[in-house]
């Protein structure tokens, strides 16, 4: 709104000026030497108005003396578009400066576990776009009652009587004086931010960012009568879309997505896609992965790293795969032979291999990698943080270097909520996100739970889904089951997989303690998931005065009861083993996700607009003796052939994982 003290020119011709409100008497038929019809009414006006003579006869007022109004009086009396007055550029009562800016929010995320619904904001995003399709103009600017508008330039939109937003627009449509705009916010406003502001850490920056940002979610038509003075601070529209949880319903908490590639399909792949899986432990989230994958394409782990030697060998047992050092070069032999590689030593020393040996690197492909950094230092189990505590959590930052040394087309990290805490965003996730995003990933972060996808136990745990911005959008997973009395089964979920559904076998193979086992809080309820297993104990039993056996814990991971004669080691390294892997049926729904991206070849469809504007530099380039052409050339390149941009097309696992549920 404008300031109080701004001030407007009262009759036409008159260079008499008069603070806002002056005019505004108690009579509606008082006359004055001020001619109400030359006017300009505007909200502060009518509200001063209304106190005097009533919300009613406000418009009969107004439509008897013809007033001009603003918009937003206009859209609130529901006066017809016809008596806005044409209004040029620089010419306007309000400023930039006296808009109302968003508040800094204090608070932090959302801690609650959300389970999964659609969120999928891009999904809305890209259906305006179909519906929009056939409207669409390839125009770059539109001239629209004095004014020129632009195509990706920023503008401050009305929005309500007391304040206004800003939108880019992203293309004007046919017919209608109107343009298909997404609204943009401040980066400071996004939930990372909220933690730890990064706009004065160089370290921590997002490229390209300046402090703006795309909502997903918020591409709407709008008329160009409601499109006030352009964002002065924002020199066009940012290529980055930040896509925000909608809380209670989804188990995505935030993605921050490029926009400036339109990925599209170019036929099915035809050759196995590959990896590698870094902290590999002994190799449970290789197999639900890999598994998953599979349903959609031919997968295949190449190689594995970890640091511990029972965990190399127990991989090498499990996924036949060869157990070498690092520094070996046994490596070449195997993988020329198709076979895999099951690597002991650090992921520092991982990535120098692969740095100081491209033929490594190279065989190594360029699919996916997954990663399972240690979590005791982010881990609420760890309560008073015994261990190497900052330098585990620090090799949660190897997925930069992943990104930067191996380039795979999608990275995933799995680890403990803790990492959602405000010291380790502050310390790790920003860090790990960011980076990402400057090393172009398009960055999908949220919390997912095992028992949410048909695992018998709870295991929340954080998961992050990088995707290069050159290829399509993963869809986040949604959860398969449900609880039966919370009402989400019927229809739409399957019951929840209970502890006692796959343990039942079991129960009576083990003997029990002579001395009481007590429970830590309230005994577990056999009809519903197990809690979360552990690298460090062994949890009681439902209904036995013991604790599990390491073949149940395998079970309860989703493995089978000849798991554990596969796994090497005491019975302390095979229960760390067990409790430091990913459940199979989380690892599928994960694996399902991006296989359904991977299945396909991608390339990067070039914009309209700049195909548009290389055939206008070509045609001037072949004339370039014609004066009149090298004119038409130096006009194409003023900077007004701005480049188009659009979400990434998202691709659905299935009919199947689309599945809509409440908390």
């Amino acid at each position: 709104m404008a300031d109080e003290e701004a001030s407007i020119d009262t009759s036409a011709g008159s260079n008499k000026k008069r603070k806002l409100g002056d005019d505004v008497h108690n009579d509606e038929t008082e006359t004055n030497d001020l001619d109400p019809s030359k006017i300009e009414w505007n909200c502060q006006r009518v509200s001063m108005l209304e106190d005097c003579l009533g919300k009613p006869r406000i418009q009969d007022f107004l439509k008897r003396h013809s007033i001009k109004t603003d918009k937003v009086v206009k859209r609130n009396l529901g006066a017809e578009d016809d008596q806005s007055p044409v209004r040029h550029r620089g010419t306007r009562a309000r400023t930039v400066t006296s808009r109302r800016q968003s508040s800094r929010q204090s608070k932090m995320p959302d801690q609650s576990l959300g389970t999964a619904d659609d969120l999928d904001n891009e999904h809305d995003s890209k259906r305006v776009l179909v519906d929009y399709e056939d409207r669409i103009l390839e125009d770059d600017s539109i001239e629209f009652e004095g004014t020129t508008y632009y195509k990706n330039k920023c503008y401050w939109m009305i929005d309500g009587e007391s304040k206004s937003r800003r939108y880019g627009i992203k293309h004007f449509l046919r017919d209608s004086n109107s343009a298909l705009c997404v609204e943009i916010i401040e980066f400071k406003d996004t939930v990372l931010e909220t933690v730890q502001d990064t706009s004065e850490m160089d370290e921590l920056g997002v490229d390209g960012i300046e402090g703006f940002i795309q909502r997903a979610g918020s591409a709407n038509e709008i008329n160009l009568s409601d499109i006030e003075e352009e964002v002065e601070e924002i020199d066009t529209l940012p290529s980055l879309m930040y896509v925000e949880r909608q809380k209670g319903s989804s188990s995505l908490l935030f993605a921050i997505v490029d926009t400036s590639k339109t990925p599209v399909r170019n036929g099915l792949r035809q050759s196995p896609i590959k990896g590698v899986d870094m902290f590999s432990g002994a190799g449970l989230f290789s197999s639900g992965f890999v598994a998953g994958c599979n349903e959609a394409i031919q997968c295949k782990i190449i190689a594995s790293v970890d640091k511990d030697d029972d965990a190399v060998q127990s991989y090498a047992n499990i996924h036949n795969a060869t157990k070498m050092e690092v520094s070996s070069d046994e490596w070449k032999l195997v993988l020329l032979n198709d076979g895999k590689v099951a690597m002991r030593g650090t992921a520092e020393e991982f990535f120098l291999k692969c740095q100081n040996h491209p033929d490594f690197k190279q065989a190594l492909g360029d699919d996916f990698g997954l990663l399972c950094p240690p979590c005791q230092g982010f881990s609420k189990q760890n309560v008073f943080k015994e261990g190497n505590v900052e330098q585990n959590n620090r090799e949660s930052l190897r997925i930069l270097e992943a990104a930067e040394t191996i380039k795979p087309k999608v990275l995933v990290l799995e680890n403990v909520l803790g990492l959602w805490e405000r010291k380790n965003i502050q310390r790790y996730l920003q860090k790990i996100v960011y980076g990402l995003v400057n090393h172009g990933y398009n960055v999908q972060v949220g919390k997912l739970c095992a028992a949410d996808f048909g695992d018998a136990q709870l295991r929340p745990r954080l998961i992050l889904i990088a995707s290069s911005s050159e290829i399509g959008l993963p869809v986040y997973p949604q959860r398969t089951h449900g609880r039966p009395e919370g009402g989400d089964v019927a229809g739409k979920l399957l019951r929840f997989v209970s502890a006692r559904d796959m343990l039942k076998p079991e129960e009576d193979k083990y003997p029990e303690k002579d001395t009481p086992i007590f429970y830590d809080g309230d005994p577990p309820n056999p009809n519903h998931p197990a809690g979360s297993v552990l690298a460090s104990k062994s949890a009681p039993h439902y209904c036995k005065n013991r604790l599990y056996s390491l073949n149940e814990n395998a079970i309860l991971m989703g493995q089978g009861s000849d798991f554990v004669s596969k796994l090497v080691g005491n019975n302390k390294s095979k229960q760390r083993q067990i409790g430091n892997g990913v459940p199979m049926e989380l690892g599928k729904a994960i694996g399902r996700a991006v296989g359904e991206v991977l299945k396909w070849n991608w390339e990067v469809a070039q914009p309209k607009s700049t195909i548009k504007q290389e055939q206008r530099h070509q045609s001037s380039t072949e004339g370039n003796e014609d004066e009149h052409e090298g004119s038409d050339s130096d006009e194409s390149s003023t900077g007004l052939e701005l480049e188009h941009t659009t979400t990434p097309p998202l691709v659905d696992v299935s009919e199947d994982q689309s599945i809509n549920s409440s908390d």
